[in-house]
């Protein structure tokens, strides 16, 4: 168990290990010797900073660290590279932050090669913590990152932002990444409850990083309020005992009013582009949500109007079977049911959908039969508890 001084101490790394390794992958073009680096730099700051404290301008720190410790394995190689040497002997202190992330992201990367190496390198999470967020052990983690890095390293994907004629295209992945991310971090498909994962503190604190170096682009904003707005649902999702709590009956006093407050803020300044994104339009969704907050009812036709919106700009089996739960409420369950049967069964999500519709309309032991199926299909964690939970309420 880690203490709460720990526990600051990492969450300040992690802060400042973006910079650090972007500077040491611009001067050395080697993400071997970046990781390498960065842990030895992580090494001596929980040992120090345990000590001495904190100190005031921990980007500095880390980054004048990692060098340090790059410096010295670089000099101790059997063969130098005198050109890296140089680089790094400089000093400077340039931020690279931002072609990292797009480096790490790069189209040409699969998506969970972008997702592994954003996660070691932008927000500096360990390799076990990696591995425990894909559901595979350090040894396996260690081969796919190896793989996803090679790349980069042997300069097949150059270390640099894209052009700003590129500029929106490659933000699209990114976002993506980061989205993805936090979704994993939020669901908590690998853990037992939703909040043993601070992947999507990871992904917010990203997001938000991004924003800084690009305040210009409202995709970006978007995305934010989108993940706000959902966090801010976070404590009223989970019972005393680890059980997810459907959103209708989450306890809204629990539900977080200065994040609500936020996400509002960052959306409607992200309203102001031109460019219709779907994380916009997400938050939108989530903003309506969020106005429930007082006891007042959804506005149901407009929740549905923006998964209209969706289903032209982002379309996808998601976004149909989530209209399909907004115009239940619009049209009723009967209704809803026939778009559900017509869209792929492919996760245990359109299981669980559809055995809600089939309880509304009171068939309860088809509905029994669909939760017990779509249980069988979820990955292990809170969402297959309440799955499980439902498919044998009946029964009793």
């Amino acid at each position: 168990m880690t203490t709460l001084a720990e526990r600051r101490i990492v969450r300040t790394f992690r802060g400042a290990h973006a910079v650090a390794a972007a500077a040491v992958l611009h001067d050395s073009g080697d993400l071997d010797l970046v990781e390498a680096a960065t842990d030895a730099a992580f090494a001596e700051a929980s040992e120090s900073w345990d000590r001495d404290g904190i100190p005031e301008q921990p980007d500095r720190w880390v980054l004048a660290t990692a060098r340090r410790a790059a410096l010295d394995r670089l000099r101790g190689a059997d063969t130098p590279r005198p050109r890296a040497l140089a680089a790094l002997v400089e000093d400077t202190a340039e931020d690279h932050r931002l072609a990292l992330v797009f480096t790490c992201c790069h189209p040409a990367l699969h998506l969970p090669a972008r997702v592994a190496l954003v996660l070691r390198f932008c927000a500096g999470l360990s390799l076990t913590e990696i591995a425990h967020a894909f559901g595979v052990d350090d040894a396996t983690m260690r081969r796919r990152l190896d793989l996803a890095k090679r790349p980069i390293t042997r300069g097949d994907i150059s270390f640099a932002a894209p052009a700003v004629a590129d500029l929106d295209d490659r933000l699209d992945a990114v976002l993506a990444v980061l989205y993805l991310i936090f979704n994993e971090g939020y669901v908590g498909s690998r853990s037992a409850t939703l909040t043993g994962d601070d992947l999507s503190e990871e992904a917010i604190g990203l997001t938000r990083s991004l924003l800084s170096q690009l305040p210009d682009h409202d995709d970006i904003r978007g995305l934010l309020a989108l993940m706000l707005f959902i966090r801010s649902r976070r404590r009223a999702r989970i019972g005393l005992h680890g059980d997810l709590i459907a959103l209708s009956h989450q306890d809204r006093g629990l539900w977080e009013s200065d994040t609500i407050a936020e996400a509002g803020f960052l959306l409607r300044q992200g309203r102001r582009s031109p460019r219709l994104s779907r994380y916009t339009v997400e938050a939108e969704i989530q903003a309506l949500h969020a106005a429930t907050a007082d006891g007042t009812p959804a506005d149901w036709r407009a929740v549905l109007a923006h998964y209209d919106t969706l289903r032209i700009i982002a379309p996808g089996p998601s976004v149909d079977l989530n209209r399909a739960v907004a115009l239940a409420e619009v049209e009723g369950p009967a209704i809803a049911l026939e778009v559900v049967d017509t869209l792929p069964a492919d996760s245990h999500l359109w299981h669980a959908v559809r055995a809600e519709l089939l309880e509304r309309l009171g068939r309860f032991e088809e509905a029994q039969r669909q939760w017990q199926v779509g249980s069988a299909r979820a990955e292990p964690g809170a969402e297959q508890a309440y799955m499980a939970t439902h498919a044998t309420r009946r029964s009793l």
